[in-house]
């Protein structure tokens, strides 16, 4: 049976087991900086980590075995980026991570029930919000970037090289976001036509993000077209054929509840469509409100393209990106982003007066 730690705060910074993940909440500088304000930090050695294990024992963290964290101290906090393996096992922790089990996800109520039946508590890192609402710490405008990067790279490499769908070899993370425009600029110069993009979403942070990749693409002299669309224009619903006039349709929202969807199946079937490519930053394909039915499965780094609904056999198909994990493709700045965000609220985590984890709590209760 676990036993109680003799910290005030303890933090296990767990492995992440999601395939390709790199990032982590807590990179080794705040966890430094937690262990000078008194905190016991426990990180779990990774091979798939951005930061070496050495980076966080030598600021004082100790290390552990990877998937260990079940064993840990009760009053030991779990802390991930993505999901926990996949188990029935009933979680005796709090756990910080982003579970995405609050909005009618497939497998929530399982999930859910993990913690009633274990005792532990559920700290969704995409509920730590300030009174009016708005996030504190979030991937929200890295995925952005990543999004737009991961699809105008594998959208060229089809155009210049004919690769299908299903024929499109692992997408490998870029050590930086120079190296990538770089590369984008060079490979977008050898077609012979200006792509044109769309982005629905805009004006949030995924949407910003990915506008903010294309625009420094084009400051490195790469032609392209941006149509950007957000809440005035797709107020009326749709489906929108507008969407049908672009190459690659970037969907940024956030998903809110029931709307009508942006395309359907039906869509695909027009031999007009300039469109080729959907990538789906949103990912909401799990969900019953899905804007984008045209396809079912999220795709991964290893496999990052599906045919859409309607198109096996097509020999120039509309194909769909859907990464539900895009910000590890820039997995050094992702993480110092994100950490950087983080660490002011996570000092205060044991407060109970602290507004922003009671409302933590409270979400959690009202779920369960």
């Amino acid at each position: 049976m676990a036993e109680e730690s003799k910290s005030s705060t303890y933090l296990w910074i767990r492995d992440e087991v999601k395939d390709g993940e790199r990032r982590t909440a807590v990179i080794p500088q705040h966890a430094k900086d937690l262990i000078d304000l008194g905190f016991k930090i426990t990180v779990e050695k990774s091979k798939t980590r951005c930061y070496r294990d050495e980076e966080y024992s030598s600021v004082g963290c100790q290390l552990a075995e990877a998937g260990s964290w079940p064993q840990a101290p009760k009053d030991a906090i779990i802390v991930g980026v993505k999901e926990l393996p996949h188990s029935d096992d009933p979680l005796i922790h709090r756990h910080l991570f982003f579970a995405h089990v609050y909005k009618d996800q497939q497998g929530w109520k399982e999930h859910l029930s993990r913690y009633t039946r274990g005792g532990g508590t559920l700290l969704d890192l995409e509920f730590l919000v300030d009174d009016k609402g708005r996030r504190l710490c979030a991937f929200s405008r890295i995925a952005g970037v990543s999004g737009m990067g991961v699809g105008l790279l594998t959208w060229v490499k089809s155009k210049l090289y004919g690769t299908k769908p299903e024929d499109q070899g692992q997408i490998i993370p870029y050590p930086s976001r120079a190296d990538l425009v770089k590369e984008l600029a060079e490979l977008l110069n050898k077609l012979t036509f200006t792509p044109s993009l769309m982005i629905i979403g805009r004006l949030g942070r995924v949407g910003t993000g990915a506008h903010n990749l294309a625009q420094q693409v084009i400051d490195a002299g790469a032609k392209l077209d941006l149509v950007e669309w957000d809440m005035k224009e797709t107020a009326a619903g749709g489906p929108f054929y507008e969407i049908l006039k672009h190459d690659i349709l970037f969907n940024c929202i956030n998903l809110q509840g029931p709307m009508p969807p942006f395309l359907t199946a039906d869509m695909m079937q027009e031999k007009s469509k300039k469109l080729r490519m959907i990538v789906d930053i949103s990912c909401d394909c799990a969900s019953p409100y899905n804007p984008l039915p045209v396809y079912n499965e999220i795709t991964t780094f290893k496999k990052p393209l599906v045919r859409a609904a309607g198109m096996e056999g097509e020999e120039d198909p509309v194909s769909v990106l859907a990464i539900d994990h895009l910000p590890t493709f820039l997995p050094r700045e992702s993480s110092e982003g994100f950490s950087r965000d983080l660490f002011p609220v996570l000092k205060n985590i044991e407060s109970r007066d602290d507004a922003v984890w009671e409302r933590a709590r409270q979400k959690f209760v009202q779920k369960v």
